[in-house]
């Protein structure tokens, strides 16, 4: 091969490369196409994004199934994205279903760890339940609400399981009240 023809392919090489680039980067553009177009495209119903959140080093999107349907029990899922050179991208994802809970719980937990930190969230089974708290190592921790039914907080730590003790739940009057009954 002569010296041109290294050149030349050395070029294609760079502009396939930069094309693919283009192209994952353009499909990962933002977090709401990254989780998206999967859902849509699975025709297991229809998908709305309720929230998105700043969590560790990424984003988290909380996604509600089937949002216009009139069904006593909802399925959210929440997605942790971080982005690369590559676009955004699904590090980890948990589901929570409402409608559905344990008689002897106020709450449905989930639990996100990334990068140190550990998002909670989850559905609420008692529909007086208006703040979710946790109490470790004297500090405390109150739920901000996504909608009616799913609330979460971050921890600046790892944890999972949280303890029974940990948690009290506020209702809309101010009563506090532990999560299991």
């Amino acid at each position: 091969m002569k010296p041109k023809s290294y050149v030349l392919v050395a070029v294609l090489l760079i502009i396939l490369f930069f094309s693919y680039w283009g192209f994952v980067r353009y499909e990962h553009a933002n977090v709401s196409k990254v989780v998206l177009t999967p859902l849509d495209k699975s025709k297991k119903g229809s998908y709305a994004i309720v929230a998105v959140r700043s969590f560790a080093q990424g984003e988290v999107v909380f996604v509600e199934q089937n949002p216009n349907l009139n069904i006593p029990s909802r399925e959210y899922h929440a997605y942790y994205l971080k982005k690369s050179f590559w676009g955004w991208h699904i590090q980890n994802s948990e589901l929570t279903t409402t409608g559905l809970g344990i008689p002897t719980y106020n709450v449905d937990l989930q639990f996100l760890n990334a990068d140190g930190n550990t998002l909670v969230w989850g559905t609420k089974i008692n529909k007086q339940l208006e703040q979710v708290v946790y109490h470790h190592d004297g500090k405390t921790y109150v739920s901000k609400p996504i909608n009616a039914e799913v609330w979460y907080f971050t921890l600046p730590f790892t944890v999972n399981p949280i303890y029974n003790n940990e948690l009290t739940g506020v209702l809309n009057n101010g009563t506090q009240i532990p999560l299991m009954k």
